[in-house]
C-alpha cells in the first residue's frame, strides 16, 4: 500500500512484513516498560537508532547516568535484546592490567528472537499452571457434592482456569507471531 504524506507530497510505503515488525518492536517496547522501567526501553531505543555504542554514547542519548545506562545495557544483553563486546583500548592492555571499552550492538533478528524465547517460557508456564489448577479441580469435584467448602474452592479454580486460559491464549498468540516472521 501507498500512502501520501501530508506535508512534503511524497508517498511512504507500507508492506505487511514492514507492519509486523513494527508490530514486534511494539511488542518489545511496552515489554520492557511494563516489566522493567522506562530506563530499559529508552535504552534499547537508543540503541537501535545508533546500531553500535558505547556506554557513553547510550547514556548521552537516552539521557540517563552512566550507571543506570550500564546496569540497563546488561540486563537487556542478558535477555537478548542486545549484544555486548569488549573491546582493549589499547593493544598493550589486551595483556598488561586489562581496561576495556564495552561496546553494545543492535541486532533485530536476535532481539526478536529473545522476546519470542521469553514469550514462549511465559506460555509455557500458564500451561503448566493451567494443568495444575485441573488436577486440584478435579479433586474438589471429588468431594460430596453438598460440601460448602468444595464448592466454593471449585468456583474459586473455575475463576484462576479462566484467567490463566485468557493468559495463555494471549501469550501464545503473540508467540505465533514472532515465530512466523
Amino acid at each position: 500500500m501507498n500512502f501520501m504524506c501530508s506535508r512534503d507530497g511524497t508517498y511512504w510505503e507500507l508492506t505487511t512484513p514492514k507492519s509486523i515488525r513494527a508490530f514486534q518492536i511494539q511488542h518489545i517496547e511496552s515489554f520492557l516498560k511494563q516489566d522493567f522501567s522506562a530506563y530499559h526501553c529508552q535504552c534499547f531505543n537508543s540503541l537501535r537508532k545508533l546500531g553500535v555504542a558505547d556506554t557513553h554514547q547510550i547514556e548521552g542519548d537516552a539521557l540517563l547516568s552512566e550507571k543506570d545506562a550500564r546496569s540497563t545495557m546488561y540486563a537487556l544483553c542478558r535477555f537478548g535484546f542486545a549484544q555486548m563486546q569488549s573491546i582493549p583500548r589499547s593493544s598493550a592492555d589486551k595483556m598488561i592490567n586489562p581496561k576495556s571499552i564495552f561496546a553494545f550492538r543492535y541486532d533485530e533478528e536476535a532481539a526478536i528472537e529473545g522476546y519470542r524465547f521469553i514469550i514462549g517460557e511465559h506460555a509455557r508456564r500458564y500451561l503448566s499452571k493451567i494443568s495444575e489448577l485441573h488436577k486440584e479441580y478435579e479433586q474438589n469435584e471429588q468431594m460430596e457434592a453438598g460440601n460448602m467448602t468444595a464448592a466454593k474452592a471449585n468456583e474459586k479454580k473455575e475463576k484462576h482456569l479462566y484467567y490463566f486460559n485468557a493468559s495463555y491464549s494471549k501469550a501464545l498468540s503473540a508467540f505465533i507471531l514472532f515465530a512466523e516472521m
